[in-house]
């Protein structure tokens, strides 16, 4: 199974792996997630619970990497030019505008600690 990044989805999951999205209008539609993506979001959620990323059928570190260059390429896109990312200090070079798309305002209550130790 290979890593990757899944479109955003909102709403509340179903077994099926069916979320509903608010459309902006008042209208309700329905995503569901194709039959070869639900195994692995299973398998996240699984691991999870498990608290054993063992049980994980893709390395944790690779699959962040996956999906961080697309995150990058779009910030490079809403800022409008291209970018220089410094991966050991996890923030863009010379860029504040840029870095403060790399998060965004939690609410109160569920913000990330600045650090685990």
């Amino acid at each position: 199974m290979t890593c990757g990044s899944a479109p955003p989805r909102s709403g509340p999951s179903t077994a099926t792996g069916s979320t509903t999205t608010g459309t902006g209008s008042g209208i309700t539609a329905t995503a569901t997630l194709a039959t070869t993506e639900f195994p692995h979001y299973q398998n996240f959620i699984d691991a999870i619970r498990a608290n054993d990323p063992k049980k994980l059928t893709c390395d944790i570190m690779e699959g962040h990497l996956s999906s961080a260059l697309p995150h990058f390429a779009n910030i490079s896109y809403r800022v409008g030019h291209s970018l220089v990312f410094d991966g050991k200090a996890e923030r863009f070079v010379d860029d504040k505008k840029a870095d403060a798309l790399l998060t965004r305002e939690y609410r109160k209550g569920f913000e990330i600690p600045k650090s685990f130790s």
